[in-house]
């Protein structure tokens, strides 16, 4: 019993390890492009209903493996965070935001980070208020429990927290 006991600690641990290796191993962001740095958070007028107004503000995560594929390297695994994201939802009315996405390069991918702005409809899904756009591919979000949640092509997710 000891033993197994401490063959799951063991292996936990090293899970644990490999977990925030990944993590510490992504590119970060590059620096906000000097022609987007005049851009400010505006405040939703009041007339904004509250499920779309908490959209506002600064938001940061990682997008996840959650499909299949395979790099140069072999494979990328189950729930492996791919790259680093951020998005800055800066203006939101009734049914419109206008959104800065900025995202890491990915070392799995060759994929190279940057920015890009954004004009996205609002929509409604059973009563849940969405917002979409392309990027790479087309990814869509949607709020739940306080974070920003997000999936692009049936292959990446994404849990984003409110980092302003």
């Amino acid at each position: 019993m000891k033993k197994m006991l401490a063959t799951v600690i063991i292996v936990a641990t090293w899970m644990l390890a490999c977990i925030l290796a990944n993590a510490a191993e992504l590119p970060p962001i590059p620096p906000l492009p000097e022609k987007f740095k005049e851009i400010k958070i505006l405040q939703p007028a009041p007339s904004v209903p509250k499920e779309v107004a908490d959209f506002s503000g600064e938001w940061e995560g990682a997008w996840k493996y959650v499909g299949s594929m395979r790099d140069s390297s072999g494979s990328i695994s189950f729930g492996q965070e791919t790259r680093r994201a951020k998005i800055i939802i800066y203006e939101v009315s009734n049914d419109k935001m206008k959104i800065l996405y900025g995202w890491g390069d990915s070392p799995y991918t060759g994929g190279k980070g940057g920015w890009l702005l954004f004009e996205s409809d609002i929509t409604d899904d059973n009563g849940k208020k969405r917002f979409s756009f392309i990027g790479a591919g087309r990814m869509g979000f949607y709020l739940g429990d306080g974070i920003l949640k997000g999936s692009s092509g049936g292959n990446f997710d994404t849990e984003m927290k409110r980092v302003k």
